[in-house]
């Protein structure tokens, strides 16, 4: 996933607020990608501002503070304060950069630094009498059928997704996003239905404003969700986007004609 993405949006400069954007794949794919991060990675995200995960905030402290002499042996605090993504089609096949959340890039690149070596793949064994069912991540031990589990199994890797079909939902098609993060493909008719429903009466005072997404941003918007239902106006308008006269362009003709007078 890029370190940087665009989108537009449709603002009434009246009210200054987002009435909806226009994205591509890659926005969707990263707002979609929120739902699968850990709550201890979105508290730690958020960090030094834990108040915008409400008490999580608190439980996190706690962990990060207790002593050791409290926890059960062999107990390591970093599955909770820094738990890994089990499973997203944004990380499977090659831990490359460009295939990870927005949010997350730093930790990939953490992890490198630190790491001198390749992981180690975790091998698993089974009896060779006989298919019970059972396996270990041991050689030798003992299975319930009374065999010793020797045999290694071998792991079949799934083919390696093609780079552009990563992510969550299909490319060439243009997606709208409403202000609280209502996310549904784009046409005519649900833009024009929008606008009425947000009682929108003409284009005259709205503007198309081209913004930036990048990791900071990212966060602004993962600390919005959580508390706002205006999360694009919070982000892009009340943390002053730049909204330079190259960035937007005025809409000049009325979109929903207004009722005609009774002669």
């Amino acid at each position: 996933m890029a370190t940087e993405m665009s989108l537009k949006l449709l603002v009434d400069m009246n009210s200054k607020r987002v009435l909806f954007a226009e994205a591509e794949k890659e926005i969707v794919d990263f707002l979609f990608s929120l739902l699968i991060m850990p709550m201890g990675t979105i508290v730690r995200l958020l960090s030094p501002h834990h108040a915008s995960a409400g008490c999580f905030g608190n439980l996190y402290n706690s962990v990060q503070n207790l002593g050791d002499m409290y926890l059960q042996p062999n107990t390591d605090k970093a599955p909770l304060l820094q738990p890994k993504i089990a499973y997203s089609p944004l990380t499977t096949g090659v831990q490359r950069q460009d295939t990870l959340p927005l949010l997350l890039l730093q930790d990939a690149e953490s992890e490198q630094s630190k790491s001198t070596s390749p992981p180690q793949r975790v091998k698993y064994y089974r009896n060779s009498a006989r298919i019970c069912g059972h396996l270990s991540n041991v050689a030798g031990t003992r299975c319930p059928c009374g065999w010793d589990m020797n045999m290694e199994l071998q792991l079949i890797e799934p083919k390696t997704v093609a780079a552009g079909a990563r992510g969550y939902v299909k490319e060439l098609v243009t997606y709208m996003i409403t202000d609280d993060l209502v996310v549904t493909p784009m046409s005519t008719i649900s833009s024009i239905t929008l606008l009425s429903r947000l009682g929108v009466k003409g284009i005259c005072n709205l503007e198309e404003v081209s913004v930036k997404l990048d990791k900071e941003q990212g966060l602004a918007l993962l600390r919005a969700a959580l508390q706002s239902k205006s999360v694009l106006t919070d982000v892009f308008l009340m943390e002053g986007a730049p909204q330079t006269p190259a960035d937007s362009k005025r809409m000049e003709e009325p979109i929903v004609a207004e009722p005609k007078k009774a002669s």
